[in-house]
């Protein structure tokens, strides 16, 4: 049976599936399954009628087994083998194709205020965009060939029956889709001269010197150096300093410039009236303390705030922009696509934005946390946040010799565990120059051994492994003649990780070892530990048992 759109034409919502199930097939019309009949009630809820949407999907063919990546191919080879067709970015079926001329009519004859994207393939479909969960809630302008459209991603109600924790984040996301938007007017001073750095710095600190100001600051950082320091006085207006450049190897000052800048900074940072606003900024202040010797002050973390009132979900800039912020489109991947040869201000720009996005996110989190009683909490974390500053900045003394020790008697307990394995495969050696070789122990465990296949998950396929969880069952699951040699791999493996994490791990400049404690990192409020901006330290709560 063909499947064709329903509802309203023209609509004020054009709302976009992927493709249709049985039931949809059955009926002739889209959203009518039990995923149509829960994004009806999703959009009810976000205040918008049901009934003055229009639907359609993608495509009305309905994909085998109601997966729609059997649509798609997943490297030229097979797309070519197979007849797909390489359409922004993915290799895709003709099917897709003439589906998505399809919705390019339909949205012409819809005329709709806003088309709701649901799932990736829509998203992909409309805007050539890719990851739903990065671009979801996102205020997008879609083009399919010469017809523009604002679109709104978010997730397809089907996935929300698998995913019911994520149901509240959808009904933001149409909720974004009912608005008004426009892309704000930015006011954004990215390639400053000197004198422009210490004119606004300098406006800055006489305003600190009469009153409270509110600041939002966010770093980049490059090769464990800081490349930019960004500060926003409002969700608008935000400054770049450059420090690293691409275009002058010496930096984007000289080097009396530079220190008269960072002099600035320091004053504005530290000034007792300065309201600093981060985002998870104790990776920011470890920067600012390593590198100047500066202490920031820090009055809010957005991170914390947004912890505090709901733990358990995510915590990146990126999703409390989604949900905090009034107009927000995506805007994490453009750091990880600068590209030097172009010059830097895509990254400059990309820091502002951070800026803004924080001051923002902060404005509206303290009614989230007004509203929800926590204001006593949430400073209770906040003291706990610096308290945990000044512990990373201490460091923990170390007792040098016996990590020596515990290092020397672990080698010896490695190369007592190699012989024995070496010694009973008599020939075949499984040890590579990093420890055990993944492809020998496939060998052994499957050719020579004929052990009960393992698999380990790749994607949304299952891979063979021969890995530590696999290892780990056959130890108690195997005929006892192969157990002895597998608990001693075992073994191998998990001490030659300790060393290297602990006995052999790096210490600081002063000899004391140091790490991240992040204070918003378990649902459970517990520190959570791990190395530190400089790639020192680890996990110091979590100290394997003898039996690990």
């Amino acid at each position: 049976m063909i499947v064709r759109p329903r509802g309203p034409q023209p609509a004020k919502f054009l709302v976009v599936g992927e493709a249709p199930g049985g039931q949809e097939v059955s009926a002739g019309v889209p959203f009518v399954g039990q995923s149509g009949q829960e994004g009806a009630r999703e959009l009810q809820e976000s205040g918008i009628p049901p009934e003055s949407c229009r639907f359609t999907n993608v495509t009305m063919q309905r994909p085998p087994g109601n997966r729609i990546d059997e649509f798609f191919r997943t490297s030229k080879k097979k797309g070519v083998q197979d007849g797909a067709i390489y359409h922004r970015g993915q290799w895709a079926m003709p099917v897709l194709l003439e589906g998505i001329e399809n919705l390019r009519r339909e949205i012409i004859e819809t005329n709709p205020n806003v088309v709701i994207a649901l799932g990736n393939t829509a998203l992909w479909a409309c805007t050539g965009e890719w990851g739903i969960t990065r671009w979801r809630g996102s205020q997008m302008v879609g083009n399919i060939d010469d017809v523009s459209f604002r679109v709104v991603p978010t997730y397809h109600p089907a996935f929300i029956m698998r995913r019911w924790d994520q149901r509240w984040i959808a009904l933001e996301d149409y909720k974004r889709a009912n608005r008004t938007w426009r892309e704000p007017d930015y006011d954004f001073l990215i390639r400053p001269s000197y004198g422009d750095v210490i004119t606004w710095l300098d406006g800055i600190v006489s305003r600190l010197n009469n009153h409270t100001v509110k600041l939002a600051v966010d770093i980049e950082t490059r090769s464990r150096q800081i490349a930019c320091i960004g500060i926003a006085d409002s969700d608008r207006h935000a400054l770049c300093i450059p420090i690293l450049c691409v275009e002058n190897p010496s930096g984007y000052w000289d080097l009396e410039e530079e220190l008269q800048i960072v002099l600035k900074i320091r004053e504005v940072i530290t000034h007792p009236n300065a309201h600093i606003v981060g985002q998870n900024y104790i990776y920011d202040m470890q920067y600012f303390a390593r590198q100047y010797g500066i202490r920031s002050r820090l009055s809010d973390d957005t991170m914390l705030k947004h912890h505090c009132a709901m733990p358990g979900t995510r915590r990146g800039l990126d999703f409390l922009s989604s949900i905090y912020c009034r107009y927000h489109r995506y805007w994490k991947d453009e750091s990880k696509e600068w590209n030097p040869k172009v010059g830097e201000e895509q990254l400059w720009i990309y820091n502002c934005k951070d800026c803004v996005a924080t001051f923002e996110a902060n404005e509206n989190l303290d009614a989230v946390i007004k509203a929800f009683g926590l204001t006593e909490q949430y400073a209770f974390q906040m003291k706990t946040n610096a308290t945990a500053f000044n512990m990373m900045l201490r460091g923990v003394n170390v007792n040098k010799e016996l990590k020596a020790q515990c290092s020397l008697e672990l080698s010896e307990v490695l190369i007592n565990l190699r012989n024995y394995v070496e010694y009973i495969l008599s020939g075949f050696s499984i040890f590579g120059p990093k420890g055990v070789s993944s492809k020998k122990m496939m060998t052994l465990a499957y050719q020579i051994f004929k052990l009960p296949p393992k698999y380990r998950q790749a994607g949304k396929k299952k891979a063979l492994t021969a890995n530590k969880e696999a290892v780990e069952e056959w130890c108690h699951s195997v005929e006892p003649i192969f157990r002895p040699v597998l608990e001693a791999i075992r073994e191998f493996r998990s001490l030659l990780v300790y060393k290297s994490t602990f006995a052999d791990s790096a210490l600081d400049w002063d000899g004391r070892f140091r790490c991240s404690i992040n204070v918003s990192g378990a649902e459970t409020f517990r520190f959570s530990t791990s190395t530190d901006a400089f790639g020192f330290g680890t996990n110091m709560q979590n100290l394997p048992k003898k039996k690990d």
